[in-house]
């Protein structure tokens, strides 16, 4: 997977969500996403700019 920064999968994360109509869950690729940060990003860091709350991303 390529390198993303924090501000480009937040930028996709807040596309999902304008478009998403029900409680959906999150789609695959948006998780692959949010865990490919972690090589850089706190975890506390990533869930507090994606929205997600911090204990269920540990």
């Amino acid at each position: 997977m390529e390198h993303l920064i924090l501000a480009e999968v937040k930028t996709k994360f807040a596309a999902w969500r304008k478009k998403k109509q029900d409680r959906k869950p999150i789609p695959e690729q948006l998780w692959d996403s949010a865990v490919s940060l972690v090589r850089r990003y706190s975890i506390y860091k990533i869930s507090k700019a994606l929205d997600l709350c911090y204990y269920t991303t540990l």
